[in-house]
């Protein structure tokens, strides 16, 4: 099963995380820094996805990116839309390599700057990949500012990653 935080370990892995953002996190983040963004569980509702003839060879993961960015609208909106535009983008094969990290394994600090990550190898550890990025909303969308007047804006999308194990990490 693919975590939200695999998605951010994903995404922390990006050119264009690197480029806009300071902070990635999961959950509930308080006293959230300016350009952060946030990796949350897409809500939904509705019977399970099941393909055709019972062979499902993915999984679908609904993910929704909140970008807390700044006090600029301008600013926020462009790191929004840059995102938006990686997400867009055809998958390369460096693109669409995501680990799915075991939730009972120990690994190290979380607490990740915004760098290349690297884990170390964990028994049961696989590297699967994304077949389809599916964006659900036509452009970032604007929910206003937070207490402090740091412009956010949200993008939902769906992940189709791969059931079958590639290699073991």
């Amino acid at each position: 099963m693919i975590s939200v935080f695999d998605v951010l370990t994903w995404l922390k892995r990006a050119p264009v995380y690197h480029e806009l953002f300071r902070r990635g996190y999961c959950g509930k983040l308080d006293n959230k820094p300016d350009k952060a963004m946030g990796v949350y569980p897409l809500k939904r509702s509705g019977r399970p996805y099941r393909a055709y003839g019972g062979l499902e060879s993915y999984e679908i993961v609904g993910i929704s990116l909140l970008i807390h960015y700044n006090r600029n609208m301008e600013q926020s909106q462009y790191a929004a839309q840059k995102l938006f535009e990686f997400l867009c983008a055809p998958l390369t094969d460096d693109k669409a390599v995501i680990t799915d990290r075991r939730p009972d394994a120990q690994y190290p600090d979380e607490e990740l700057l915004a760098c290349p990550v690297r884990f170390p190898n964990v028994d049961g550890e696989v590297t699967r990949k994304i077949k389809y990025i599916d964006v659900t909303v036509p452009e970032p969308v604007f929910v206003g500012t937070d207490d402090f007047g740091v412009f956010e804006f949200v993008i939902e999308m769906e992940l189709y990653v791969e059931k079958e194990i590639e290699n073991n990490a």
